[in-house]
């Protein structure tokens, strides 16, 4: 560890010497290599680092340093702390110091070496520690960012910053259980800090509805400041999810009071606002959804469109959030078709030739990865306009009645669809089901939202035909059924790999049976009767209460009752599909019938 110190002391002095004896350089490449936060960020940061220099001696060069910081000097201001550092190389403030500077300069590897020696000098540092983080992610390295923090915590065990860190970490990831883990042992004390309580008591809440706990939490990261931002939108959203509607919009009005554009405040009103059935108001709020921090910046930047006439205008729709949010948007687009002259609709690679048959006025593309651009591109000619889809709603779907009452506005392949009926036949006569038990991610709540397979055996005991529509992986799924319960249940891999092999065999079905989950969105935009099982606390797409999606007159909500418990979700759905399956058999029944 020594040898590498001494040997990164030596590489710095060289570079020191190497600078002193050029010409002065102009700090033009500033930004080249980092993102524009992160050295911003790293600037920011500096003038703190300078009460961590440990050395009166140096202070002159610190403040002389922060003097050229603030002129946009930057190189002349890493200068200045080089040459403190020859005379207190083992510095921690120093060598932090310095490593912002390389940060914001640019020069994350630098930058990283530095933060490494802040940290052998001073093991408890972690302010280099979070930079180091930073400097990690702008590489496209934050998956070593867990170890980092890790790694501090075994020299720094119960370090709260550290420890908030780490659990940000995980939350980030969906690892709901390792926050839990690294947090609860910070609030048995008689001393909790908030940000502990708050983080701890929004993953609680959020995404394992354990309100109480949570409630309790977040209440308590409140008495120190009743007016702290993060813990009152938290709570306000906690109060929110479990009906209690005037106490948490009171709170959010509290948080937007004190700073109206606050965008988590203003994104958990507008879900709830939607959840709640009030589209005018939730759209207002939705659009502040492009300033948060899970924002997808736009690879190119044409006009926003705020609806402005598109009479002889071309525009571009483009897509955003997960698969079924972008079948849900799509209702939309037979309206701003018809406003524009030229439509263009860039979306999920899976939904390309699914949407070019369902509107074939438009023209539609796959999108790229964020910060390519895409080939079409260049050969589309003038784009006048370009809208999110998921902004589409608050131009054309402000009130319960401008849901149209459509028999599907997604259109499958129609050779697919006999294919999948002649394969479907094989299996005999009986009503044909599809099943998707498990819906999301872990980072989107699937724990909440997903049903064992097992749990839905009264559901395949029925005189019907199951057939798989689970897109991940299912081979233990099918195993526990054939060997345990002696059930077969179909699945054809490549019904699901493909959406419109996907979408086919939906419309081949006579019904289906969904957590929520993008089958839901897709039977739904076919027109094909679908049964959502919902748990109680239900993303704002599903709204809070009844038994109708607006979005999809075919579909039917059944709500879990209790966290944990699907079992009288389960009986009425077999009520539901028992009925179903009734009226099918009378109306072929009345077919069969003579004239």
């Amino acid at each position: 560890m020594f040898a590498w110190v001494r040997g990164q002391l030596q590489r710095r002095r060289v570079s020191l010497s190497r600078q002193m004896a050029g010409q002065a350089t102009k700090d033009s490449f500033a930004e080249r290599l980092l993102p524009s936060g992160v050295a911003k960020e790293a600037e920011e940061n500096f003038p703190v680092a300078t009460k961590l220099v440990s050395n009166t001696s140096a202070e002159e060069f610190c403040e002389q340093a922060e003097v050229l910081r603030k002129q946009g000097r930057l190189l002349d201001a890493k200068t200045s702390i080089e040459m403190a550092l020859r005379d207190f190389p083992a510095d921690p403030g120093l060598n932090y110091r310095l490593g912002l500077l390389w940060l914001a300069i640019g020069d994350a590897e630098q930058a990283i070496d530095l933060f490494n020696l802040a940290l052998h000098y001073k093991s408890d540092l972690f302010p280099a520690c979070s930079a180091k983080i930073k400097a990690l992610e702008s590489l496209g390295r934050g998956s070593e960012s867990i170890a980092v923090v890790s790694d501090f915590l075994k020299q720094c065990a119960g370090h709260i910053d550290a420890s908030i860190a780490l659990a940000d970490l995980y939350y980030r990831l969906g690892d709901h259980q390792a926050v839990l883990r690294t947090l609860e042992p910070l609030v048995h004390g008689t001393t909790v800090d908030r940000a502990v309580a708050n983080l701890l008591g929004l993953v609680l809440g959020r995404e394992l509805g354990e309100f109480e706990r949570a409630d309790a939490l977040l209440r308590h990261a409140l008495e120190t400041d009743p007016d702290w931002l993060p813990a009152l939108t938290n709570l306000g959203w906690n109060l929110l999810e479990q009906g209690r509607h005037q106490e948490g919009f009171e709170l959010i009005d509290r948080a937007l009071a004190i700073e109206p554009e606050d965008v988590e405040a203003r994104l958990v009103r507008a879900c709830m606002k939607l959840k709640q059935g009030d589209f005018s108001t939730g759209w207002r709020d939705y659009g502040v959804r492009h300033s948060s921090r899970f924002a997808i910046v736009r690879p190119y930047q044409f006009p926003t469109w705020r609806g402005e006439s598109l009479k002889g205008k071309s525009i571009l729709i483009y897509g955003e959030q997960g698969v079924g949010d972008q079948i849900m948007f799509a209702s939309c687009f037979p309206e701003i078709i018809s406003l524009a002259s030229r439509a263009i609709i860039e979306c999920n690679p899976k939904l390309v030739s699914l949407f070019q048959r369902s509107f074939p006025t438009a023209c539609v593309q796959e999108n790229v990865p964020s910060g390519g651009e895409p080939l079409w591109l260049q050969a589309a000619g003038l784009i006048d306009y370009q809208v999110a889809m998921g902004d589409l709603p608050g131009f054309f779907r402000n009130d319960w009645n401008d849901f149209p009452a459509h028999g599907g506005y997604l259109v499958a392949d129609p050779n697919l669809v006999l294919d999948w009926k002649s394969k479907l036949a094989a299996l005999g006569n009986r009503f044909k089901l599809g099943l998707s038990w498990r819906g999301g991610s872990i980072a989107t709540r699937r724990h909440l939202r997903s049903i064992p397979l097992d749990q839905l055996m009264p559901v395949m005991r029925l005189p019907i035909n199951t057939i798989s529509l689970q897109y991940d992986s299912v081979e233990s799924d099918l195993n526990l059924l054939r060997n345990r319960f002696d059930i077969g249940l179909a699945h054809w891999p490549e019904a699901i790999d493909d959406y419109e092999q996907t979408a086919a065999l939906i419309c081949a079905l006579d019904g289906v049976l969904s957590v929520c989950t993008a089958a839901v969105h897709l039977a739904g935009a076919l027109g094909c009767k679908v049964w959502v099982l919902a748990p109680v606390v239900t993303e704002w797409r599903y709204l809070e209460k009844g038994t109708k999606l607006p979005w999809y007159p075919s579909a039917q909500i059944i709500r879990q009752e209790k966290i944990g418990s699907w079992d009288s979700a389960i009986r009425s759905a077999i009520n539901a599909i028992s009925m179903e399956i009734a009226k099918n058999s009378g109306a072929a029944d009345s077919c069969d019938q003579p004239g």
